[in-house]
């Protein structure tokens, strides 16, 4: 089998890197609508919420689950959504590494730099923007996780502090 050559490399490589930064972009698509939910299921709790001396312990020990389910959804959420900033030491493609240099030095480095060089740091990039992916994609899972968890612990305590309405 016969070896690639280095612009084939390349174009591979800025295709991938192309790719994985679509699946960063996928997975915070995802953030969108179950913010939306769990914000609205929380939301029916709070505006459900009766006096204190109407609670009884079914509908407490509920909506404690089900709104403690939410929030680590929400939370999840965010870790998702937080930005990535720390990547490849020196790298001329990764932004936090390009923003860290005064813009002489990395024109200078950019005229300096070979197509290995360029290799090279494509190939730490994708790496770098594949474990961020991977990451992304995990606390999106936990998010979800948390949202389905909480549907039915919801649904109990809508009810119950439903009937507990004057």
């Amino acid at each position: 089998m016969a070896t690639m050559e280095e612009s084939e490399r390349v174009r591979m490589l800025e295709g991938a890197l192309e790719r994985l930064l679509g699946l960063q972009q996928a997975a915070e698509s995802r953030t969108g609508v179950v913010f939306a939910t769990a914000t609205g299921m929380l939301g029916v709790m709070a505006a459900l919420l009766p006096n204190r001396s109407a609670w009884t312990n079914l509908a407490g020990f509920f909506t404690l689950a089900a709104a403690g389910l939410l929030v680590a959804s929400l939370l999840f959420l965010s870790f998702c959504n937080f930005p990535r900033t720390k990547g490849p030491a020196g790298s001329l493609v990764f932004f936090g590494s390009i923003a860290g240099r005064p813009l002489e030095a990395y024109e200078a480095e950019v005229r300096a730099l070979d197509s290995t060089g360029y290799l090279h740091d494509l190939t730490r990039q994708c790496h770098r923007n594949a474990e961020i992916a991977l990451l992304k994609f995990a606390w999106v899972r936990r998010s979800l996780i948390a949202l389905y968890l909480a549907v039915v612990p919801w649904l109990i305590a809508v009810s119950a502090l439903y009937q507990l309405r004057p």
